[in-house]
């Protein structure tokens, strides 16, 4: 009898490595899936809020017609950058570190312009009228 238990027992302990092997493989799978594929909800609000800062400092006449120009054709390369990252249906950690850095350039770009002193005289005289 002691020679038909030990099948029985190897079996079972067979199936129970077996399914911590697959349970194991299909959480490591399942892991890397969702550490590869990185969320752009905080990259699409910072571009938002940059956006506003341009226009809010254009109306000021803190911008130039060159600058403003400068500024959208910046974020606008922002966005290419975004969409390409996007396009394969997952953006990587190395894609949002790039995307983060050109917001940060960027960020530093808008902030250099509107306190360049450079005026848009007409712009700024209409907006202290409204």
């Amino acid at each position: 009898m002691t020679g038909d238990a030990q099948p029985q027992e190897r079996d079972t302990s067979m199936k129970a490595i077996n399914t911590t092997v697959i349970i194991a493989t299909l959480t490591l799978v399942a892991s890397t899936g969702f550490a590869a594929a990185h969320s752009t909800k905080q990259i699409d609000r910072n571009q938002a809020l940059q956006f506003e800062r341009i226009e809010d400092a254009r109306l000021r006449g803190d911008l130039t017609k060159r600058e403003y120009r400068q500024l959208l054709e910046e974020q606008n390369r922002i966005a290419d950058l975004e969409r390409a990252a996007k396009a394969d249906g997952r953006v990587t950690s190395r894609e949002v570190r790039e995307l983060k850095s050109a917001q940060s350039e960027a960020r530093e770009n808008i902030s250099n312009e509107e306190q360049d002193g450079q005026k848009a005289w007409l712009r700024r005289f209409l907006y202290k009228t409204r």
